[in-house]
């Protein structure tokens, strides 16, 4: 099975596009051909998502376990939850699919590839290839995604930086 997959992980800054492009890429190929697979978090489930679709939902305990056990490759706290990436769910998303993609914050994607590969040896499991891919923008095109979205991350912080690249 992992000998045929292959995985993309694109990586870039708040706005600059990741989820876009992964929303496309997978519009014009198909699910059979690529897939993004879900992350596990500890918030509740929302109106209208589905587990193991949108997210795999898991309480605190759970997702500690599995960052013991070196099944989470990925985390971060964001305010009192955690997000985090599964081995499982990359897995279980490469049977039905050759290629996965999946979108990482600059913070997370730096160690996500030794992580799997690690988890993956641990496990005696065959390693796959892994692409990176940075997106980036200009920061006025970043700054007025994350406005238009009523985001702010960041956004303090680039027009800051644009004023004084500008000086």
């Amino acid at each position: 099975m992992q000998e045929d997959i292959i995985l993309f992980v694109i990586s870039g800054s708040a706005g600059s596009g990741k989820t876009s492009m992964i929303k496309n890429v997978i519009n014009l190929y198909g699910t059979d051909l690529i897939s993004n697979f879900p992350s596990s978090t500890t918030r509740p489930m929302r109106a209208g998502e589905v587990n193991g679709v949108d997210y795999i939902f898991v309480n605190k305990d759970e997702f500690n376990q599995a960052i013991k056990t070196h099944e989470i490759v990925e985390a971060k706290r964001v305010y009192q939850n955690f997000y985090g990436t599964n081995i499982k769910s990359i897995l279980a998303t490469a049977e039905h699919s050759k290629c996965l993609i999946k979108d990482f914050d600059v913070e997370g994607y730096k160690n996500v590839v030794k992580r799997i590969k690690y988890s993956l040896i641990k496990d005696n499991l065959p390693l796959f290839p892994i692409v990176t891919i940075l997106v980036d923008a200009q920061d006025e095109v970043l700054v007025e995604r994350m406005l238009k979205r009523n985001d702010n991350t960041n956004v303090e912080e680039r027009k800051q930086a644009l004023s004084q690249d500008r000086m």
